[in-house]
């Protein structure tokens, strides 16, 4: 589901809350309450199998690279090293613009793209391809208007899951990101900080 469509779905009640991917933004916070963030993330690029022909994001430059639409920061990154942009509904349809040969790579949210490589056999994560600059905080976003009750008692459930089980489940299910960063991969946990500064009802 697109971030457009679980939005709607937010917005009309259809879901109490969203947990995929929510990036906290000022746009988005006009239109949800979050809850967060519970991860961090970077700019990253997603390539085929073996092609060492990407060792840095100069080396995008006349090459055809897929992002997923309204990817701003995204976009902006592709153009600057002079890359053909691309743009699907949401980055599986991007990964699979890559795998079937129709982009060269993909750029998106790093860790994200760790769990394609999980997923599909014939694609990696070049590491050394980021710019080290935060591509996004990811957060819990709940219905516009929730009370201040129910945002504190999801904060309070969230700051005692990245307490105490965060570290665990990130080591089981994204083991392709520990690899890659032995000794770094905790950077993708947000300041304990960040979560009092971003969450709706604490700021």
């Amino acid at each position: 589901m697109t971030v457009e469509k679980r939005t709607v779905a937010l917005r009309d009640g259809q879901v109490d809350m969203l947990i995929a991917h929510d990036e906290i933004t000022e746009e988005r916070r006009k239109q949800a309450t979050f809850v967060g963030p519970y991860l961090r993330s970077y700019h990253g690029v997603l390539v085929k199998k073996g092609d060492k022909s990407i060792a840095s994001f100069k080396d995008l430059s006349g090459r055809t690279i897929c992002t997923r639409e309204h990817a701003s920061t995204q976009e902006a990154l592709i153009r600057v090293n002079k890359a053909k942009i691309v743009t699907r509904s949401d980055t599986e349809h991007c990964v699979q613009a890559l795998r079937t040969g129709q982009a060269d790579a993909v750029i998106g949210n790093q860790v994200a793209l760790y769990g394609y490589t999980q997923k599909y056999a014939d694609v990696e994560v070049p590491p050394a391809v980021t710019d080290g600059q935060p591509v996004g905080n990811f957060g819990i976003a709940l219905p516009k208007g929730t009370s201040a009750d129910v945002c504190k008692q999801v904060f309070k459930a969230l700051q005692d899951y990245v307490r105490n089980e965060w570290e665990a489940d990130f080591r089981t299910h994204l083991n392709s990101v520990v690899l890659a960063f032995p000794t770094t991969w905790n950077a993708f946990i947000p300041p304990e900080g960040d979560m009092d500064r971003q969450s709706s009802c604490v700021a």
